[in-house]
């Protein structure tokens, strides 16, 4: 299971999930992930996750404080994402103004004629 969610994504509720859900969610994930029960190596780690996160939403003034957070990191994975996206869409206009100099039928016939200008001295070098 991915420790990198957030504590909503861990428990499984949405982040309108009443106080109830919260609960009946977390006995829930214990019954999966307490270190009696499951013996994985993840098994400590994630029920330490799953205490943290009843704790932080159950109480009122740390899950608006965790919700801010939250909106927070949002924003600004978007702004970060949008901003990458525009440097991106702006080197690739950059690149399309710099048309080549040939078209791409042009550069075919501009290579022909060099291989058949090159066949030719190696004949006039072997004529001589």
């Amino acid at each position: 299971m991915n420790t990198n969610m957030n504590y909503y994504e861990l428990l499984g509720v949405k982040k309108d999930a009443t106080k109830e859900e919260i609960k009946l969610a977390y006995k829930m994930q214990m019954k999966k992930w307490h270190p009696d029960i499951n013996k994985s190596n993840d098994a400590i780690n994630m029920s330490s996750k799953i205490n943290e996160a009843k704790e932080i939403l159950l109480d009122d003034l740390k899950r608006s404080d965790y919700d801010q957070y939250l909106d927070k990191k949002i924003k600004e994975n978007y702004n970060r994402y949008t901003q990458n996206k525009a440097s991106k869409n702006t080197d690739d206009a950059n690149k399309k103004e710099e048309k080549p100099n040939m078209t791409l039928a042009e550069a075919a016939l501009a290579s022909v004629k060099s291989e058949e200008e090159a066949s030719q001295r190696k004949d006039d070098e072997v004529k001589e």
